[in-house]
């Protein structure tokens, strides 16, 4: 898991948050998970699952009970700094707020993920409706998605593949 944690933060350049699942049972487990995933992590969230594990935002989900919630908040903040995750049942609170207190960093997938979904489907109905839509440039998409540095890297593989063949034959 150690490793992992450090090849991943070593093939990016954003500071990673590592999962820590449930933290693996006991609170001593938290605490060693968190140590682990940290050296290679900006952070690590855990979830408050029970046995067995169900999606955070379906019925039927066993959480841990509050003494055993406590105990592996407590390990994880004597550990480092504690995550937040956000949406669902969970409570949508400022982050001036969470911050206050002692939150330090918050995942937010959810919010990008249904932002994304919403144009799309702003997009999609004024496509249908004959309308323009407006977008982002294709300059600015190819600069974003990195494409002048994959072009760059083709260009190098092929002519060194080009060199290449030209040897062996």
């Amino acid at each position: 898991m150690l490793d992992q944690a450090r090849d991943f933060a070593d093939a990016i350049n954003i500071p990673p948050i590592g999962d820590g699942d449930t933290g693996y049972d006991r609170a001593m487990n938290v605490r060693r998970a968190y140590t682990g995933l940290a050296k290679g992590s900006a952070s690590v969230m855990f979830e408050e699952q029970g046995v067995p594990k169900h999606c955070d935002h379906t019925p039927r989900k066993a959480v841990v009970t509050r003494d055993e919630a406590s105990d592996r908040i407590r390990a994880a903040v004597d550990a480092g700094n504690p995550p937040r995750e956000e949406g669902g049942k969970t409570l949508d609170l400022p982050y001036a707020a969470l911050h206050h207190m002692g939150y330090y960093i918050a995942a937010c997938p959810l919010s990008l993920l249904a932002t994304a979904m919403q144009a799309m489907e702003g997009t999609l109905r004024e496509m249908r409706d004959g309308e323009r839509h407006t977008r982002m440039s294709f300059d600015d998409l190819r600069q974003r998605i990195g494409f002048e540095d994959y072009k760059t890297m083709c260009e190098r593989d092929w002519s060194l593949m080009q060199h290449l063949s030209a040897i062996t034959v």
